[in-house]
């Protein structure tokens, strides 16, 4: 894939955040899957990797995560949505600066 940084500016933005203990490399490929609809044609693409950290209901096994999972099943996802100091935060605030590279 070829950084976005090398072409004229997109209308559209996903980010997609991958699942516990993945990787955003691993999820690349999906930005080839939407290019065919007209609401992806134009889109910029962001494939982050949580920070390891450890995983409560994993019993603190470190891995990839966007926040901490006290229980299964995930009745909550305040950490990420309302968490300043997310890491998701953070990446979406570099990217309103255009200083994180996106893939397309």
């Amino acid at each position: 894939m070829e950084p976005a940084t090398s072409r004229a500016p997109r209308s559209r933005f996903v980010v997609w955040l991958h699942g516990l203990g993945d990787t955003g490399r691993a999820n690349e490929f999906l930005a080839d899957s939407f290019p065919t609809t007209a609401a992806f044609a134009d889109a910029r693409w962001a494939f982050p990797t949580a920070p390891t950290a450890p995983v409560t209901c994993n019993r603190g096994m470190l891995m990839p995560s966007w926040f901490d999972i006290h229980d299964a099943p995930i009745t909550s996802v305040r950490y990420l949505c309302h968490n300043e100091n997310s890491p998701v935060y953070a990446m979406l605030a570099e990217a309103r600066k255009g200083t994180i590279v996106m893939f397309t």
